[in-house]
C-alpha cells in the first residue's frame, strides 16, 4: 500500500526576524517523516510569492504542514488540491491563513496554538508576579529613576482580574486561584457557573478594571475588541494597579493608556505595541515593554512542529484531533 502524501509549506527563507523553517520542523523531524510518508518539500522555492510553486508542491497531496512566516491558502490552491484533508500549522491563529474552500470543503485543521498558549500564560503568570513585587520600578531605581510611588507588595490577598477566559486566561486563572487572592473574570461568552468553575467571580469589565490590584489581558484581536481599553476604562483603574498585556497591541488604546500613566501610579507591562498608534508610550517611567516574548521563542519552537506532526498522525491513523479548528467560532476566535 503506497504511503500517504504530505507537503511541508515552508521554504527555509528566514522571512521573520524570530524564526524560520528550521525552528519549527528541523531537517532531523523532516527525516523521520520520510521514514512514515513520502514527503515533498521544495526548501529553495519561492512559495511566499510564486501561488503556481505553491500548488505544484500540494498537488496530489493528502496532507500539509506548514508553520509562522509561511504563505497563505487561497481558494484557487484548494480547489486545485482535492485530496487534501488535513493542514497542520505551527503557529498560533489560523485565521489569517485558512481560506473559504477550507471551510467549505471541511478540511481538518489544527494549530499549535495550545503550545504557543502555554509560553504566553508563563509570560504572563510571571509578570502578575513581577508587577505586584514592583522589581521593574525597583530595578530602574538602582539605574538612577526616582519610583519610589511604586509600593513592592505581596499577591496574598489582593485581587486579580483576567479579561478573558479563552485558551490562555483559562491557563492563566489555573495558576493564580492556587494563590490567596480574590480572582475575577470578565468575558461576554462565560457565565456565572462556568466562571465559579475556574475559581473566579464574573464581573463587567467596567467592575474588573475597579476593583482589580493587577488585570491581565487575554482577549483576540477582533474588529470589536481593538481599542477596549480606552481613556475610560484607564480612568476606573485603582491608583496603585498593575496592568499587563500579552494579548496583541490594539486592543488597547496607546494614547490614552499614555495620559493614565503620566497622571498616576498605575504601571503597565506589556508584551507587543500597536505600531500603528506609534511608540511615544515606550519613554514613560512607568511602561515596561518585552517585543514579543511571550510566546514560544526560538529554542522552543520546535515543539510546535512537533505537535502539529503528532496531530497528522492521529489524522491518518482516524483517531481524534487534540486542538481541532472549530471554523464555527471564527468569528471569536485570535
Amino acid at each position: 500500500m503506497s504511503r500517504p502524501l504530505v507537503a511541508i509549506l515552508m521554504d527555509d527563507a528566514d522571512r521573520l526576524s524570530w524564526t524560520d523553517r528550521r525552528h519549527l520542523f528541523s531537517d532531523s523531524l523532516i527525516d523521520d517523516l520520510r521514514g512514515r510518508y513520502t514527503v515533498r518539500f521544495e526548501p529553495g522555492a519561492d512559495l511566499v510569492n510564486d501561488e503556481e510553486a505553491r500548488m505544484r508542491l500540494l498537488e496530489g497531496a493528502q496532507a500539509c504542514i506548514t508553520g509562522w512566516g509561511a504563505p497563505h491558502f487561497t481558494d484557487k490552491i484548494i480547489e486545485a488540491c482535492p485530496r487534501l484533508g488535513f493542514i497542520g500549522y505551527a503557529g498560533g491563529s489560523v485565521k489569517a491563513y485558512v481560506c473559504d474552500a477550507i471551510v467549505r470543503r471541511g478540511i481538518a485543521v489544527s494549530s499549535a496554538d495550545i503550545i504557543n498558549a502555554e509560553d504566553v500564560s508563563q509570560t504572563a503568570i510571571g509578570l502578575i508576579l513581577t508587577g505586584i513585587r514592583g522589581l521593574v520600578p525597583r530595578y530602574l531605581e538602582g539605574r538612577g529613576e526616582r519610583l519610589s510611588a511604586y509600593p513592592s507588595r505581596g499577591i496574598s490577598g489582593k485581587t486579580v482580574g483576567i479579561v478573558g477566559a479563552g485558551l490562555i486566561g483559562r491557563k492563566v486563572m489555573s495558576f493564580v486561584r492556587g494563590l490567596d487572592v480574590r480572582l475575577l473574570v470578565a468575558d461576554p461568552f462565560l457565565n456565572e457557573a462556568e466562571a465559579a468553575h475556574l475559581g473566579a467571580e464574573l464581573v463587567s469589565l467596567d467592575e474588573l478594571g475597579e476593583r482589580s490590584d493587577v488585570i491581565s489581558i487575554h482577549v483576540p484581536s477582533l474588529p470589536e475588541t481593538r481599542g477596549m481599553f480606552d481613556r475610560r476604562f484607564f480612568a476606573s483603574m485603582k491608583d496603585d494597579a498593575i496592568l499587563i498585556n500579552t494579548a496583541l497591541g490594539d486592543l488597547i488604546d496607546q494614547r490614552a493608556l499614555a495620559q493614565r500613566l503620566s497622571q498616576s501610579r498605575i504601571f503597565a507591562y506589556v508584551d507587543v505595541i500597536d505600531p500603528d498608534q506609534g511608540d511615544a508610550i515606550l519613554t514613560r517611567a512607568n511602561f515596561a515593554y518585552s517585543p514579543a516574548v511571550a510566546g514560544c521563542l526560538r529554542d522552543t519552537q520546535y515543539r510546535m512542529g512537533e505537535f502539529v506532526v503528532a496531530e497528522m498522525d492521529r489524522f491518518f491513523a482516524g483517531e481524534p484531533l487534540v486542538n481541532r479548528f472549530d471554523f464555527s467560532k471564527m468569528a471569536i476566535r485570535a
